[in-house]
């Protein structure tokens, strides 16, 4: 009698193992192409979130809902054009430059360099042209006053001879004669002076030369003459 139960229980067991084992065996088919798929890229090629690799979310695929590195990852199924909630993950075009930023502030004022070593000193110049070392007719010359002669009743009869502007006087000359009656004037002064506006103004530069006779008789010649040095321009 239990030989028989022993006997009976082996077989049901045995034939209830027969009926689900092409249940478990599909099972495990499943979870093994599963696995096999995702090892194939391995945990560095997709994510739960977005990273610098793994940027492009997948909208549809078995990594629907994972960031992957690229597009390529999500195309184990073809998507549904019709359905406007799934994109193809593309880069869209780039858009527009966007408008220049406001600038900065100016930044601080930098430290002044180190003064530089002097330099060699230049060459010597050229000699100058020779300065005038003697007087002759090349840069001297000479003016002649006009004949003045006295009025009767004048106390002082006078003639001045004068050097071109900028010139200098070097020496002068009187002349005094008489009329047809003999003259009693005397000359007072001969030498150089300034001009006649000037007269004798000591700090001025002579510009001509003086004759000066008082008492001169009516009709009697008082006449100067100038010998200048000839300053550039030349004349």
């Amino acid at each position: 009698m239990h030989k028989s139960a022993l006997t009976f229980g082996l077989l049901a067991s045995s034939l209830v193992m027969l009926v689900i084992m092409p249940f478990l065996n599909q099972s495990n088919s499943f979870s093994n192409a599963m696995a096999q798929e995702y090892d194939t890229y391995g945990d560095s090629s997709y994510s739960k979130y977005p990273t610098d690799d793994n940027k492009y979310e997948c909208r549809t695929g078995p990594l629907e809902g994972f960031f992957v590195s690229s597009v390529e990852f999500c195309k184990f199924n073809k998507f549904d054009k019709d359905d406007n909630d799934r994109q193809d993950n593309r880069t869209g075009t780039q858009g527009p430059a966007g408008p220049q930023g406001v600038p900065g502030p100016q930044g601080e004022r930098g430290l002044t360099g180190a003064t530089g070593m002097t330099g060699p000193a230049g060459t010597d110049g050229e000699d100058g042209a020779t300065g005038i070392t003697f007087l002759n007719g090349t840069n001297l010359y000479r003016v002649v006053a006009d004949r003045t002669f006295a009025e009767e009743g004048d106390f002082s009869t006078f003639s001045f001879a004068e050097c071109d502007s900028g010139d200098s006087p070097v020496n002068g000359f009187s002349i005094y004669s008489p009329g047809l009656i003999a003259g009693n004037g005397t000359i007072s002064f001969t030498g150089t002076i300034a001009n006649l506006t000037t007269g004798f103004n000591l700090t001025a530069l002579p510009t001509g030369y003086l004759t000066s006779v008082i008492d001169a008789t009516a009709n009697d010649l008082v006449r100067s003459g100038v010998t200048c040095f000839d300053n550039p321009p030349l004349r």
